[in-house]
């Protein structure tokens, strides 16, 4: 409990880390908003960053509430620790959107961002899927995969792999497709392609052992 506690604290603090390193680096009129080509429309305060800290305060603090008085401690932990887990990575997205502009750089687009991240939480869901148990609520559960502990087991096993390659390849996709019309449908492919085969591995898992 004190592990959970401690992550949360943590996650909590991270936006004010990021906000004095903001204000130590950066002028104190910064970007604030772009239009749908990048290009800045509006200028504002560092201390406008501030706001991902008071949204981290009050999404950590529901979330020490809500751990602290359920009893399903470890499913309400997760459900706490996500929405901190996204303002972190969105305020790391504006720093680094905000410093790449200030340096007169041309900044990695949102769609990019999000893709390489998606394919890093994929390879993270790929190994955790090695770990999970039939009926804990985690890893990839289908019709065939719930028969028996032997066809969960290779389920998991094989989705474990084409979860991490298909991460891999889609991180990969969203650093060297140039264009974000190319890489969003290839991503969008990658991801499609990697869960049908898992389907299919459970599939096959579950008639090997009926048979």
């Amino acid at each position: 409990m004190n592990t959970r506690k401690n992550v949360l604290i943590l996650l909590m603090i991270l936006p004010l880390i990021g906000f004095i390193f903001a204000f130590i680096l950066f002028p104190s009129q910064i970007p604030m908003h772009f239009d749908l080509l990048g290009a800045v429309d509006r200028m504002g305060s560092v201390f406008e960053l501030l706001i991902f800290f008071a949204v981290s305060l009050l999404l950590g603090g529901i979330g020490l509430a809500i751990v602290k008085y359920t009893e399903a401690a470890s499913k309400a932990w997760l459900c706490s620790l996500l929405p901190l887990i996204v303002v972190n990575l969105t305020m790391l997205y504006v720093l680094a959107y905000i410093g790449y502009v200030n340096q007169g750089l041309t900044p990695i687009s949102l769609p990019r961002y999000l893709c390489l991240l998606f394919g890093l939480l994929m390879i993270v869901v790929g190994f955790m899927f090695h770990k999970s148990k039939l009926n804990s609520g985690n890893g990839l559960r289908t019709h065939w995969s719930l028969k028996n502990e032997a066809a969960w087991s290779v389920t998991q096993r094989w989705s474990g792999v084409l979860f991490v390659l298909g991460g891999l390849l889609i991180c990969a996709e969203a650093v060297l497709l140039v264009a974000d019309l190319v890489m969003l449908p290839a991503v969008i492919l990658t991801f499609v392609s990697c869960y049908a085969l898992c389907v299919f591995c459970s599939w096959r898992a579950a008639r090997r052992v009926r048979f």
